[in-house]
Order: C-alpha cells, then structure tokens, then sequence
C-alpha cells in the first residue's frame, strides 16, 4: 500500500503502474480499441489488430476484455513472443489444457489443437488466442499464425486471433511477403496517447476511484503533467505517483507545478545522488545535515539531539541506551536479528547474512528511501561524513524523524539529515514465508502456489489451487512483472530478494519488526 494513501483518504493506490481494470478510463481512442476486441471475441469476429506506443493502456484494456462475462469464450493468452513456430503452437495448447506428447511436432500439436476446437465449436464455445508483444514474433511465428486461421468448419473460424503489439506491429503487416496474413484481419484500431483534456480526466477518473478528492491536483499540475508525459498514461501514473508522495513528505494537501517538477527530475531518470532522496535531503541544507550529523564520527554530540535514554524505543534493548562498548563491531548486527526476536548471541556482522533462521532472509546492496520504505523493515545503513564511513542500525521513521542505534546509544534525529549522509548502502532481514530464495517462470514447486497467492493478494483476484497452482506460467509471470514494475524493480519475473520482501509486506507475520511508523 502506498504510503500516502491514508494521507489523501484513498483506499488504494490511484496511480499504480500495475494494469488495472477498475481504474480504465475510455478516451475515444480506448472507446475505438475496445469495440474492436469485443468484436474480435464475439460471434462474427475474425482477425483483429490493436497497436499503440508503450504505455497508451493495450495491456489495461485486454484485461477488461477478460474481466467481463464472455460467456462460452475460451481465451488463450500468449505473452511471450520469442518463441518457434512449434513452441508458439505449444503455448497455445498450454493455455487451453489440450494434451500432447513432447511438443517437437508441429504436425500433431495442430492435429490435437484442431480436435479440441472442433469438440469446443460442437459445444457452443468459441476460443480466442490473444498475443501479446505481437511485433516481436518472428516470421515463421507469423505464418504459423496465419496458418491457423484455416482451422475452420464450413461456417467460420475455429479460432479467432487478437494480435497485439506496438506500432511496429503495423509496419511488419505492411510488408509484402506477410501481405496473406494482412488481408485476413478484420477489424484495426490503434490507441493513441491522451489529450491534454483527457490526461486531465484521466488523473481526477482515478482518484475518484480511489475514494479521494478530484481536486488534489492543481490545473496547472495536470497541464505540466501532460506536457512531461505527452498524454502517454503510463508516464501520466509514474509522475502522479511520484508527485503525490513528494506532497505528502512536505505535508500538502494539493500537488503543485513545483511539486511535479521535482518528481519529474526522479521519475525522468536522475542519478541517484541527484534523485528523491537527495531533494528530500537539500530542504534541510546539505552543509547543516553535515553538521548535524558529524558527531557520530568525530564523537561529538549536538545540543540539539536527545539523549539516548529518551528517545530509545520500547523495542531496543537496554543496553542500548547507554554508552555501548564501541570495539564490539557485531553489536549492531546482532541488535538488528533481536528486533526479529531471534537469538543473536554468536552472530557476527560477517556472518549475519544469510542468517542461522532458515525462514528469514537478508537483503543487502544498493536502494534509494523510497524502496526502503516500501521493504519496510528495520535496517543497518552506511553513512558517509568526509570521507569516512560508519554502519549505523535504522530503527524506525515517522517521515520528518529518525530512530537509531550507532555505537553509543539510540537517537533521534531529522531524516533529512539522514538521508543528506547515507550512501545508499543497506542490509535488511525479511521473512520468508515461499520456502525458495528464487521462484523463476517454468518451475513447478509448493513456492509458486505461495507466489500466487501472495499476486492474488496484490491484484485482489481469487487464487488458484491446485495441481495448476504449483506451476509458473506465463500469466502469472505477466502478473510478476506488473507487481516488479509498480515498485520500481526490474520487471524479469524473477521472484528474488527484494520481490520476495515486498511480497511479505502484503501479509507479514506476526511481530514483524516494520520501519516505517505511522505520524501522530
């Protein structure tokens, strides 16, 4: 959940990354493209194309073709292109349970497809092979697909086929030796990025939605976020996304120009160093936060911070707010595994990760403040004073104070002056409910039916169980992935560390340690 949810009074995120029926808005363009895919499915549909730029919602829209009731419709999903003619056929006959032997033959995978869909047509069901990313297909790929259009009765198509890609996509049919496969598709639409009126539309659409207020956005916010984002919706949610956490940490009930501005700077690619963390950082000034905060490795204490005993947290131990025996390097480490309630007694900091407790793990390396607030979990972070370097253990936040243990006591000190010192470096433990440090697409194990119920949770959807839920396919890679994007990570469908720790997030365990706290 987004952190500025409560903040705003929405119910969920309004500007989520992830495609997301309940929040489709139908411009004229999307009104156009979604006509032609319910036409694509319905009784005399055929062949059909939809194109558009990255972003512009063709993933949006074919889930809300999903998602409503298509009665005696069986729909094939096909997400991965970079697939053989033979592999193409076998994904298909996957997505529809049809059996076959080792999938090397083309000729008896379109034998047994073909009696499937002649046992569905006798059955009053029609099917629908939707493809994805459909630009990428190669050209036997493509000729394969034209060659299925011939599984037919006297009457019509067996199998009706959407092809989905970019406008690359429409330069590829253009061609003359694909010209047989052009003349077969029936119906063309093609989704063009939001006008400045509609880019309006579209943000209040979504915060309605979500339960909040029209109005958070100021029209001269909407105006600058249609000429940052050119209308594109993808672009439209990262830079409201982004906008509406930079309100929320200057405390603004409105986004501002100023404010789009700055989360243009991050959202559009900005070095790290010059990205979110550091504009949060420069509002208390860079040459204070070094002030501030060179005590800890000159052995200086500001007036202006608490003693330890008055700001350590129920949750420290006792020791730790007095003076600490600083020759002891592994304390912190060892602090870090009691705020999991674990047994610390014999750990050191090298030994720290992975820990001795098989069902928690460590993540450790490089992040910027917004993906540790989001992994949520107490962590031992690198600060950096002239040159110098010291560890220091990150209790909690409220989002203007920071709670933490160096190697005298507990403190509390502005974030911002945290966050002005630390380099990016972090070591976080998390529970680990999959039983697998990886859960990769193909594999079949108990840790995939984890993974789709920890995605169900995430998109609201019933879960699957079952022989099928133990297996990772392309549907659910497609759902890791949008997860992956939302919060910032490479979208591989690889399920590691930081997938893993956000997925927790979604349902954690009892007396699990968190981060970020909640301001009074």
């Amino acid at each position: 959940m987004a952190i500025f949810n409560n903040y705003f009074g929405f119910s969920q995120n309004p500007f989520s990354i992830t495609p997301n029926p309940a929040f489709l808005y139908l411009s004229l363009s999307h009104q156009d493209a979604l006509g032609h895919l319910v036409y694509g499915v319905g009784q005399g549909g055929g062949f059909v194309a939809l194109t558009g730029e990255v972003g512009t919602g063709k993933t949006t829209l074919i889930r809300s073709l999903l998602e409503q009731e298509l009665d005696n419709i069986e729909v094939a999903l096909c997400l991965n292109p970079q697939l053989t003619a033979p592999e193409f056929v076998a994904n298909i006959c996957d997505e529809l349970n049809v059996e076959y032997n080792d999938g090397k033959s083309l000729k008896e995978l379109i034998d047994n497809l073909n009696k499937y869909l002649l046992e569905a047509h006798a059955a009053g069901k029609r099917v629908v092979a939707i493809i994805d990313e459909a630009q990428q297909l190669s050209r036997d790929v493509l000729e394969e697909v034209r060659l299925l259009t011939n599984l037919e009765t006297a009457n019509e198509k067996l199998l009706r086929i959407i092809l989905v890609g970019q406008p690359e996509l429409q330069a590829m049919l253009a061609r003359n030796d694909l010209r047989q496969l052009s003349q077969r598709i029936t119906a063309r639409s093609h989704l063009s990025p939001l006008d400045a009126k509609d880019t309006a539309a579209y943000v209040r659409h979504r915060i309605r939605v979500a339960g909040g207020h029209p109005d958070v956005f100021s029209a001269a916010a909407l105006k600058r976020i249609y000429r940052l984002s050119e209308g594109v919706p993808r672009l439209i949610n990262v830079l409201c996304e982004r906008s509406l956490m930079g309100a929320y940490s200057q405390e603004k009930r409105r986004v501002t120009v100023a404010t789009v501005n700055r989360a243009a700077e991050e959202s559009l690619g900005v070095s790290r160093r010059a990205s979110w963390p550091l504009w949060l950082a420069l509002s208390a000034g860079l040459i204070a936060a070094s002030a501030a905060f060179g005590w800890w490795l000159a052995g200086d204490k500001p007036s202006a911070v608490e003693s330890p005993a008055a700001v350590a947290p129920a949750s420290v131990p006792a020791a730790a707010a007095t003076q600490i025996n600083a020759a002891n390097p592994d304390y912190l480490a060892q602090q870090l595994l009691r705020q999991w309630q674990l047994d610390a007694s014999d750990v050191t900091r090298a030994s720290l990760c992975p820990p001795a407790k098989v069902d928690v793990a460590c993540l450790a390396g490089e992040a910027d403040w917004r993906m540790l607030q989001l992994i949520d979990r107490p962590a031992l972070v690198e600060v950096v004073q002239q040159g110098r370097s010291e560890e220091v253990l990150l209790l909690s936040t409220d989002g203007e104070q920071a709670t933490v243990l160096a190697a005298d006591g507990a403190k509390l000190l502005p974030l911002n002056t945290l966050l002005a010192l630390w380099n990016g470096q972090f070591t976080a433990l998390y529970k680990n409910a999959s039983g697998s440090l990886l859960i990769e697409p193909g594999q079949r194990s108990p840790s995939v039916t984890w993974l789709r119920r920890r995605m169900s949770m995430a998109d609201g959807l019933p879960a699957i169980e079952g022989v099928k839920a133990e297996f990772y396919d392309t549907a659910l890679r497609l759902r890791v992935e949008d997860f992956q994007t939302r919060y910032g990570l490479p979208a591989d469908g690889l399920v590691g560390a930081r997938t893993l720790a956000l997925l927790d997030n979604l349902a954690p365990a009892s007396g699990t340690p968190r981060l970020v706290r909640e301001q009074r």
